[in-house]
């Protein structure tokens, strides 16, 4: 037993030490470093790692680090770091891929006799930038020759978003290519643009934009009509107009240019004949997400004089709502009546007009809250339905759609009240499974 300790250690001293002279005629042993230990990792990117260690041996020449990918069986130098140093960033790595590392020391007589332990580190999967996202406000302040509009960046998309603001034209869908836009700032996160250079009385389409490395944006489109160079409101009779139903409308003719019907729609059928629903229960009608119709408090005596309910998803429907030629009114629409009959209208506010009084009817409406109708509207006091079903309001408010959203759950109205003398727009409070009336205009 002796023997054999004797020549294992005898091998030991061959392996690992070596004779060399020294500056007495003498010599002097070296031998192998100590591996180190303690390896761990940290991923830094889809492409890099970085790599830590604790460093054992006094007489290393410098580490070697080793990687594999993982699963497979042969290990291959990938760098070297001098003496004393105990960190190591692997590069230009493949994204989404395991890798297995290790460490040794080595100095002029060898490597050490082991490796430090493994660690296996993942790169991160590699990131693709995208187009930002951007969303549009409504337009505010308009007078005969600016407005006020903005939106908000919510995303970058992963790259830098270099410009910002809003573009505007004659036509649907304007693009930055047009010179009619603002810049407003970089980065994510709200901003405010001022249209500028307009003409009276005219229709102009606004939408949001926003770009990075990858593209432009846009937000959703708005429409808007500026004022008018003040002019006295009047109307002449205009066109009657017949339903799917066989029902005819009496309509106006304004100083402004537009023709509305001047009675609630009544049609129980789109325009290419098929059925409306007719939905009397309060449970189902809260849950609806396609176009329906009732009367107020499911009466149809309520009929001849108020017209049916309608929820916005009958308005939207592609099959048509309205007579071929006409349309529900846009909120832009709405807003040009108003500014058509109260020069001085703040469509921007809920409330900051005078049209109310002169688009309600003479008569019928509560505690004498009558109007002069001196716009020929007729406005009457219809009430409305409720998401939950039920009906309120009759005799107090009258309430009409526009074909305008608001966000995926909302679209915009305009009502009059019999307590003030203005026309109201529910920015954002008016869920899309209300029932309210319909007004139609001319195309």
């Amino acid at each position: 037993m002796k023997f054999i300790l004797s020549i294992a250690s005898a091998i030991f001293i061959l392996i690992s030490c070596s004779t060399s002279p020294n500056n007495n005629g003498g010599s002097t042993t070296t031998v192998v470093p100590v591996a180190p230990s303690s390896l761990t990792g940290t991923v830094l990117s889809s492409s890099s790692v970085s790599l830590g260690w604790v460093d054992n041996s006094t007489n290393e020449t410098g580490f070697k680090i080793e990687r594999r990918i993982n699963g497979t069986t042969q290990f291959a130098v990938v760098g070297s770091v001098n003496a004393d140093v105990t960190g190591f960033t692997d590069v230009n790595l493949t994204p989404n891929t395991s890798y297995e590392y290790r460490v040794f020391s080595f100095n002029a007589v060898g490597n050490s006799l082991t490796y430090s332990n493994t660690v296996i580190l993942t790169t991160l999967s590699q990131t693709v930038n995208s187009l930002p996202v951007v969303t549009t406000t409504i337009v505010s302040a308009i007078t005969n020759t600016s407005a006020a509009c903005g939106g908000t960046v919510t995303s970058d998309g992963g790259a830098n978003v270099t410009a910002r603001g809003v573009v505007w034209g004659f036509s649907p869908s304007p693009t930055i290519a047009l010179s009619t836009k603002t810049i407003d700032g970089t980065g994510t996160g709200l901003f405010t643009s001022s249209i500028t250079g307009l003409s009276a009385n005219t229709t102009y389409y606004v939408r949001t934009y926003a770009t990075n490395n990858v593209g432009t944006a846009y937000g959703s489109e708005v429409t808007f009509t500026t004022t008018n160079i003040s002019q006295p409101y009047s109307y002449t009779p205009g066109p009657n107009v017949t339903d799917a139903n066989g029902n005819v409308y009496a309509s106006i003719t304004t100083s402004c240019g537009q023709t509305w019907t001047t009675k609630n729609l009544t049609v129980s059928r789109y325009r290419n004949g098929d059925i409306i629903p007719q939905v009397t229960g309060p449970g189902q009608w809260m849950n609806l997400t396609t176009g329906a119709w009732c009367y107020y408090n499911n009466d149809p005596a309520t009929e001849p004089i108020y017209g049916r309910l309608y929820n916005w998803y009958a308005v939207n429907d592609t099959r048509g709502l309205t007579p071929a030629g006409w349309h529900v009114p846009t909120d832009a629409e709405w807003n040009k009546l108003t500014i058509c009959i109260d020069a001085n209208a703040d469509t921007s506010q809920c409330c900051n007009n005078v049209a109310g009084t002169a688009m309600k009817s003479t008569s019928g409406w509560t505690n004498n809250g009558n109007g002069t109708n001196s716009s020929g509207f007729s406005g009457l006091p219809g009430g409305y339905r409720a998401n939950n079903g039920t009906f309120t309001s009759l005799e107090n408010d009258g309430c009409w759609w526009s074909t305008s959203e608001y966000d995926a759950a909302s679209a915009l109205l305009r009502s009059l009240s019999y307590i003030n003398s203005f026309v109201w727009s529910g920015f954002g409070f008016t869920f899309k499974t209300y029932g309210y009336s319909v007004r139609i205009v001319r195309d």
